[in-house]
């Protein structure tokens, strides 16, 4: 059956950060490609249960934006002329690290939603269509954002667990 009219936009949905994985600051390299233009900025990512806190950051040091999201409300500052996508940044990242069951709990079959997720590789399908595919090489991740039309190189450089340290 073909549809008539414009597509209807799809958008990735946030996860409760409570049921994402161990406490833990990532450290990335982070490479957006799109539209023939590579963008390479560094994210410190510091997952909890409470919420999750990025700052991006040109190599150079300086702040590209911040964000914070609650569970409940996300919070973005851009403070460059580089705009990113903090929100699309954050749901890939989710979509990514989060575990199966939430995963599977918030983009639900009943809604259209379908996750694959295998050793490797997870994908995102809404009314059988990609949108996101996510491949775990070696040394980084691969992300192709169907939906956006960007891919998203992300190697991760520390990772250090939260448990152990007082915040």
């Amino acid at each position: 059956m073909l549809s008539s009219g414009p597509p209807v936009p799809v958008a990735l949905k946030l996860l409760p950060p409570a049921q994402g994985p161990a406490p833990v600051l990532l450290k990335q390299v982070v490479t957006l490609e799109a539209k023939g233009q590579r963008r390479q900025f560094l994210v410190v990512a510091r997952l909890q249960p409470t919420g999750v806190d990025m700052v991006a950051l040109l190599p150079t040091g300086q702040r590209l934006m911040t964000l914070a999201y609650d569970g409940e409300e996300l919070t973005q500052q851009q403070l460059s002329s580089i705009p990113l996508p903090g929100e699309d940044i954050l749901a890939i990242l989710q979509f990514s690290l989060w575990p199966v069951t939430s995963i599977n709990q918030h983009y639900s079959v009943k809604d259209g939603w379908l996750a694959t997720i295998e050793a490797g590789k997870r994908q995102l399908l809404k009314n059988s269509k990609l949108l996101l595919e996510v491949d775990y090489q070696e040394q980084q991740l691969v992300v192709d954002n169907y939906i956006g039309n960007y891919r998203v190189l992300i190697k991760t450089l520390e990772t250090e667990s939260l448990k152990s340290r007082a915040l």
